[in-house]
């Protein structure tokens, strides 16, 4: 789903730069199994629509949103990280190499 929406937007005459959110939905929704893949789409999508921002004068919302974002997308990743080694230690202390 998030390659044909990519596709679209790639191939599509006078793209606005709103459009790349269409392809951002299925990719957020990936965020759970491949988090930097999500992680580095959507902070590329925010570049993108940078401009857009700044135009409109929400430079600092802009900036504030990103980072925060960004901080939590780090912190998810690092306890998805965690509880995956906690459930590898687990898994070895109740079955012990003989």
């Amino acid at each position: 789903m998030a390659a044909s929406a990519y596709a679209f937007f790639l191939f599509s005459f006078q793209v606005h730069e709103k459009s790349i959110l269409l392809p951002l939905l299925p990719v957020t929704l990936l965020g759970v199994e491949y988090p930097w893949m999500s992680l580095m789409q959507v902070s590329i999508a925010m570049f993108s629509m940078s401009g857009l921002l700044l135009k409109d004068r929400l430079a600092i919302p802009y900036v504030v949103l990103s980072l925060v974002y960004i901080i939590h997308a780090l912190r998810q990743f690092e306890m998805t990280r965690l509880q995956r080694v906690v459930s590898l230690v687990r898994s070895r202390r109740s079955h012990p190499a003989s």
